[in-house]
């Protein structure tokens, strides 16, 4: 007789799951899970989008350096490098509000190489350096 109280007791657990659904009971398995990547902090992201590849400029004008982050950037630092060397730092500990005017020496040397790096100025390795553009007279 105990046989067929547990029997029953599994044929209802069995239907009453098909008829209502085990989604309504345990979930659709769509809601990601604790330790899914939803719920991770994602690493920060600089996208430098001025200037642009191949992009001209001129000595003693002004250049906007502008980028986009995602993440918990606060503050940045910006360089300038001709092909992979450093040249010198822009700015240092500039709010991250994705702007800023550089005005271009009137001295510098004239290279198809330049490239701007930004940096989060909290975490180093947080960082994006663009495609090489040129300065020119």
């Amino acid at each position: 007789m105990n046989n067929h109280k547990y029997l029953f007791l599994l044929l209802t657990l069995y239907l009453l799951l098909n008829l209502s659904g085990c989604r309504d009971w345990f979930g659709s398995g769509a809601e990601p899970l604790p330790n899914s990547i939803e719920y991770q902090t994602l690493p920060a992201i600089i996208e430098i989008t001025s200037p642009q590849y191949a992009s001209v400029w001129k000595r003693g004008d002004p250049m906007p350096i502008q980028w986009v982050t995602r993440g918990s950037i606060q503050k940045v630092d910006i360089e300038l490098y001709r092909k992979s060397t450093f040249q010198f730092k822009l700015t240092e500990g500039k709010v991250n509000d994705g702007l800023f005017y550089w005005q271009i020496p009137g001295t510098i040397n004239l290279s198809l190489h330049y490239r701007i790096k930004i940096v989060n100025h909290y975490k180093v390795s947080e960082y994006n350096i663009c495609r090489s553009f040129q300065i020119e007279e």
